[in-house]
């Protein structure tokens, strides 16, 4: 569940995503869709497709981060289609709920059919989405190359998949929201990439999970903290948080 509300919050993080959600609210407010052009005031429409919009992109985001944890894959067009199509079945209902003035709170904005209320939540759903993959997409092709075991055998597979100018010896991994940061002497790549997969590809590296989203190499740990009833690892630069499920590793080590 951890893992989810992370991706949610990521979803939100940085200018990109804000701008997103304003222009589109903005314009929805602007045009007026599904009836709301005449049946309330500007600011009226500017808070309820506020609210759309940001429940829009937040189911977006949690259907497509489900698809992407079962498939072990980046997003692909198919996947589109069907988060939009959640998104349109599960929002229709109750937006018509509160804006069509069924509720004792709400008031009638939405004045147009169920069937219209869904494509055009459909169609929007789809348009964020489909932006969404095109951010994702150029990414993924450019730092998830196959890995070279051929031209350099003794890299572990994670670091082969590296620019040339980051590849050396492998200190460790650091999931972040739909990429990994893989740390090494040489410097910090990142590769569009699931946690789990990453760490499958360490060998022949020896090291441990030590965190939800860390792993790092025993050669690498130069000591580990603990500040009350939590431990951190330390690690050049670094200071790792210790997971209670994941101290036995340390533990067996004599680190702890």
């Amino acid at each position: 569940m951890h893992a989810y509300l992370d991706d949610l919050r990521a979803e939100f993080r940085g200018p990109r995503a804000l701008l997103v959600w304003a222009g589109l609210t903005v314009l929805l407010a602007l045009g007026g869709p599904l009836g709301t052009l005449h049946s309330c005031a500007f600011e009226h429409r500017v808070l309820f497709w506020a609210l759309v919009v940001i429940a829009m992109i937040s189911l977006s985001a949690i259907v497509m981060d489900v698809i992407g944890r079962l498939s072990g894959t980046a997003p692909r067009k198919r996947d589109l289609v069907i988060a939009a199509a959640v998104v349109a079945l599960v929002l229709t209902l109750p937006i018509r709920a509160f804006a069509a003035g069924m509720t004792e709170l709400s008031v009638a904005i939405v004045t147009s059919q169920a069937n219209e209320t869904m494509a055009f939540l459909f169609l929007t759903a789809l348009a964020l989405s489909s932006v969404r993959h095109l951010e994702l997409t150029p990414k993924a092709a450019m730092s998830v190359p196959q890995a070279d075991t051929d031209s350099a055998p003794d890299l572990p597979r994670v670091v082969a998949r590296l620019e040339p100018q980051v590849q050396g010896a492998l200190l460790s991994l650091t999931g972040r929201d739909h990429y990994v940061d893989v740390r090494t002497t040489a410097g910090t790549g990142t590769i569009l990439m699931r946690f789990s997969d990453a760490m499958a590809e360490v060998a022949p590296v020896q090291g441990a999970q030590i965190h939800r989203s860390h792993w790092v190499a025993w050669s690498a740990i130069d000591g580990v903290e603990r500040e009350g009833g939590k431990y951190f690892v330390l690690s050049g630069d670094q200071r790792l948080p210790v997971s209670r499920s994941f101290r036995e590793a340390l533990a067996e080590r004599g680190l702890l």
